[in-house]
């Protein structure tokens, strides 16, 4: 039988209803898939929301639509983002708790809410609903956004000219729409939330100048950071080409001497017996010198048996602390030695004072007795070994005296280089035979003002000294010379006064000592000589006699290569508050950003100061602490230095070595010498030959800075 009219009209309307279902389906399908794309292609919360908005548009009447967003801690609801055809007074904040609004009713019970004008009107009737600001909509409907973990807020539409304008149908496209809507915001609050920490974190990092790093355990791999490369003066890509580097580039760049206790603690940490690995070391820097680093780090993942996995860590540049440290400790031994040689110096005068009285109790009373016995009296010669016993400790208290400065001294104006002239005859006599002893006066010598007796024991006493460290014949030569101290220079010898002074050095080609008997040589009562042929008191006394004329000593030896000592005695007539100050145009006139400096020292505080002298003023320096790193680093060097600056005595290759070396390789590269012995010394110990450049350390910023800019305009000239 045919089908009626009704049943076709009923299949039809069926037909019809289930394609647009389809049709429904597919724009809801569509509509998550624009707000998923969204949520992986955008940054920002609010043009997520506006993507969502218009998504939504595509099924249903959007004209009037908001998104709020809930905060649980203090009850909240914020409105970022609201498209209103009518109304523009939506609170900033509302408190839920406290609020009779159908968004504080969506988000207190969890569920959708479709309300019709009707419904609004009677519940503001009632007082159920209290929002006097807001302008009646005809229909509104919202849906809760939850996730499994929270409740993020409220989706909303509504219109204010359509009752009929929503369905049931409708809020449930609303809430198959609003579980996306509400992953797609947590997500976006917690990317921005960990992008806002990571900024901050990275604003934290880059505040503290602090390098980062992050090891991988399993594969050996480290990620750092720029400022963990610029540390060591390289930009990261020098270290790291592809942001990584392994461990064996790491300990590569660490000292050998630190290598074995950094390993001990990192395998403490990773053990468990520690909870942060905590460390200081030293890693080679890019121009050659050890910079010392701190460096912090924990074990943040673990596998399943407890083997570490990942560490991150940060490390701290502490090389200026280290320099400090080291410098303050060396200031911390010089004032110990200074404390103690006054201390002695006053026990040692105050016995030496009563003592002489005695001695001049004993003298006076051995003349009389011996105006009152015959010389012929066996009885004389007993009295007379007595007296000239008696004379002998005078002469030792009376060198007791000098070195605690209590003498009778009567200062007088005096040209060194005159009294020396007529000392040399007598000089030479103390030298004795097979003894080469030179004089080399300086030109152009100031006068100082100090008691000519004591000059003249100064001198006789380290003549004498020179001549006993020689066997079998040598060379002393005695050298004056005008010098001037500056604040660099005070950096390395504290007791030393800033001003003009008239400098007396007396050197010999013996057999040198090492630092720990250099250390002693001023105390009373020590001597290197062999017992019963030496008091010990001699260079006590000169360092008496030169401290109580305002000067200071310095001494510099080296083991098979002699001694030199060093007076420094005040110019007459020149104020030491007139130096000029440090940052004078004399002293940083700068040579410009080209001019590299190849330095080498294997003293590593003298290089690290000399470095940082040189930089002050504008200089590049490449510094090195042995003769084979210079050859390194020269090698290597972008361009050739155009000046080395190198110490004379160094282990493995003294420095005239070093520059035959060098300059066989580059001839352009000028040279300029510095030792603790003077020029002369350096030539006769066959060191260097003659003429070349050099300056006696110390020196001042000025001495070293007028040598260089005369060297290189010499050899710009050529």
């Amino acid at each position: 039988m045919a089908p009626t009219i009704e049943t076709l009209t009923r299949q039809l309307r069926e037909l019809e209803e289930e394609l647009a279902g389809q049709r429904r389906f597919k724009t809801i399908n569509r509509i998550l898939l624009t707000i998923a794309k969204a949520v992986n292609t955008t940054d920002n919360l609010d043009e997520l929301f506006q993507t969502i908005h218009h998504a939504l548009g595509t099924i249903l009447d959007s004209t009037n639509f908001y998104i709020a967003l809930y905060e649980a801690t203090d009850d909240s609801l914020t409105f970022p983002y609201i498209v209103d055809s009518v109304d523009i007074n939506y609170p900033p904040v509302i408190e839920v708790s406290r609020t009779a609004s159908l968004t504080a009713e969506v988000i207190r019970e969890r569920k959708a809410l479709l309300v019709t004008k009707e419904e609004i009107l009677s519940r503001r009737a009632t007082g159920s609903l209290r929002v006097p600001k807001c302008t009646p909509a005809e229909i509104w409907l919202g849906v809760p956004l939850l996730t499994q973990e929270s409740l993020v807020g409220v989706m909303a539409v509504q219109s204010y000219l359509d009752p009929n304008c929503y369905s049931h149908a409708d809020l449930e496209v609303m809430l198959s729409v609003a579980d996306l809507v509400a992953l797609s915001i947590e997500r976006k609050r917690r990317e921005r939330a960990l992008k806002e920490q990571h900024r901050r974190l990275e604003n934290i990092i880059e505040a503290t100048q602090v390098g980062t790093w992050e090891w991988d355990l399993p594969s050996g791999i480290i990620i750092v950071n720029d400022r963990w490369a610029e540390m060591l003066g390289y930009n990261l890509a020098e270290l790291a080409p592809t942001g990584q580097m392994d461990c064996n580039t790491w300990n590569g760049l660490l000292h050998p001497d630190d290598l074995a206790a950094n390993t001990e603690l990192l395998a403490r940490h990773f053990a468990g017996e520690i909870a942060y690995y905590h460390n200081e070391y030293r890693m080679r820097h890019k121009v050659g010198h050890w910079h010392w680093l701190l460096v912090r780090g924990r074990v943040v993942s673990r596998d399943a048996a407890g083997q570490p996995l990942l560490m991150l860590g940060t490390r701290s540049d502490i090389n200026a602390r280290k320099k400090n440290e080291s410098e303050q400790e060396k200031l911390q031994e010089q004032l110990a030695k200074i404390q103690k040689l006054e201390s002695v110096g006053q026990l040692a005068g105050g016995i030496a004072h009563n003592f002489n009285n005695m001695l001049a109790v004993i003298l006076g009373y051995m003349e009389l007795v011996l105006q009152e016995v015959d010389e012929k009296q066996p009885i004389h010669a007993a009295l007379r070994g007595i007296q000239e016993a008696a004379e002998r400790s005078a002469d030792l208290t009376r060198q007791l005296l000098a070195f605690a400065r209590r003498q009778t001294v009567a200062p007088k104006v005096i040209d060194l280089n005159q009294t020396l002239a007529e000392m040399l005859d007598l000089l030479r006599q103390f030298s004795g035979e097979g003894v080469d002893l030179q004089w080399r006066p300086g030109l152009g010598l100031g006068e100082v003002k100090i008691d000519p007796a004591q000059f003249q024991q100064l001198l006789v006493t380290l003549t004498v000294n020179a001549r006993d460290s020689l066997s079998g014949g040598g060379r002393i030569i005695i050298e004056t010379s005008n010098v001037r101290v500056d604040e660099r220079y005070r950096a390395s010898y504290p007791y030393a006064v800033s001003g003009d002074y008239v400098r007396l050095s007396v050197s010999d080609n013996g057999s040198g000592m090492d630092a720990k008997t250099v250390s002693r040589l001023f105390e009373p009562f020590f001597s290197t000589k062999e017992p019963g042929k030496g008091t010990g008191l001699g260079l006590a006394t000169v360092y008496g006699i030169v401290k109580q004329n305002n000067g200071f000593v310095n001494v510099y030896s080296e083991p098979g290569h002699g001694s030199s000592f060093t007076v420094h005695l005040p110019r007459v007539g020149h104020d030491p508050d007139q130096l000029p100050a440090a940052g004078s145009t004399a002293l940083t006139e700068r040579r410009g950003a080209k001019t590299t400096i190849l330095l080498v020292d294997d003293e590593a505080t003298i290089l690290s100061t000399i470095k940082e002298l040189l930089e002050e003023v504008g200089y590049q320096v490449l510094a090195a602490a042995g003769p084979q790193e210079a050859i390194d680093l020269a090698a290597s060097a972008a361009e050739v230095p155009a000046l080395l600056l190198t110490d004379v005595i160094m282990p493995g290759m003294n420095g005239g070595e070093l520059a035959k070396t060098l300059t066989a390789s580059y001839p352009e590269m000028a040279c300029l010498f510095m030792s603790g012995y003077t020029a002369n010394v350096t030539v006769r110990h066959g060191l260097l030959a003659a003429g070349v450049n050099f300056i006696q350390k110390p020196f001042s910023q000025r001495e070293l800075l007028g040598k260089i800019k005369a060297i290189l305009t010499d050899t710009a000239g050529e």
